[in-house]
């Protein structure tokens, strides 16, 4: 899995390409570590594949941004992707965006 990012404004934009799964979600763990900005958008558009393990630490991060007073959105999923967060039940805990756009509007 690749990880970059881009600061636009005061927004940590992190697009993840690849797959997250449990070869791969410690790389984001510890990208999540050090990162200290209080505005993060995920882009999923480059994700080809989710394990279960990298919903937990989707779900990990989206918790501790908001312990932190933090906001948090994911955005551009493929529609495979989505499925499996809306199958998890995850749609409905975190904010899910169909363009980066629109989750930078939200902010």
């Amino acid at each position: 899995m690749d990880i970059t990012e881009v600061l636009y404004n005061d927004v940590l934009i992190i697009k993840l390409s690849g797959r997250l799964d449990s070869n791969t979600f410690d790389k984001l763990g510890q990208k999540m570590k050090s990162v200290d900005n209080m505005k993060i958008i995920m882009d999923f558009s480059g994700l080809e594949y989710i394990s279960s393990a990298g919903l937990r630490i989707i779900l990990m991060n989206a918790k501790k941004m908001k312990k932190n007073g933090g906001h948090f959105r994911l955005c551009c999923m493929k529609e495979f992707i989505k499925e499996i967060f809306d199958i998890a039940g995850f749609s409905r805990i975190l904010n899910i965006d169909d363009k980066l756009e629109n989750s930078i509007e939200k902010f």
